[in-house]
């Protein structure tokens, strides 16, 4: 029920920056994570952007402090799979992340976002403190959640998008309307 009321909550904002906010606000108070990151894949050269950033306590997070391991979330984008992990930095999977070792990362959790059959982004979640942070069953709600995400994220894309036509077309009007009474 409660993914419900979060799915209508998202769906229904059409500005970008506020829904941006509300993503990272609502996924870490779903999973409790120390730091979230949303990030989205460039449309051209599919690189990695953080989009927002937040700390546990609803901070933006800046500059160093705003680092995240780079390889798994281009790992997780790249294979469009969840990927979880009780303590990174003692995950063989991530022995030459030198990311995850520069951290000091403990539990990662990062899902894909997908829209139109391919991985757009990603929701990388992590605890530098905190071992085994992270379920299987935050991983299932993260990844629901994503998929709300993805709709919602092209959704206010398709608005702000429709808005900018929609101011064009006005600017085309008024200057149309210009030129017919300097002919009359």
């Amino acid at each position: 029920y409660r993914l419900l009321e979060i799915n209508r909550k998202i769906n229904a904002e059409l500005d970008l920056e506020r829904l941006l906010e509300l993503i990272m606000d609502t996924a870490v108070e779903l999973t409790g994570a120390e730091r979230g990151f949303l990030l989205l894949a460039d449309p051209q050269s599919g690189a990695l952007r953080v989009e927002i950033s937040r700390h546990l306590d609803a901070r933006s997070l800046e500059t160093e402090e705003g680092a995240y391991s780079r390889s798994i979330a281009e790992k997780v984008l790249r294979e469009g799979a969840p990927l979880i992990t009780t303590s990174a930095k003692e995950d063989p999977r991530f022995e030459g992340y030198l990311s995850v070792h520069k951290l000091s990362l403990q539990s990662v959790l990062c899902i894909p976002i997908r829209a139109r059959g391919r991985s757009v982004g990603v929701l990388y979640m992590e605890s530098r403190i905190a071992r085994g942070k992270f379920t299987l069953s935050d991983q299932r709600l993260l990844l629901a959640f994503g998929d709300q995400v993805a709709l919602a994220l092209t959704n206010a894309q398709l608005h702000r998008e429709n808005a900018a036509r929609a101011r064009a077309l006005e600017q085309t009007n008024d200057e149309l309307r210009h030129a017919k009474s300097e002919l009359e």
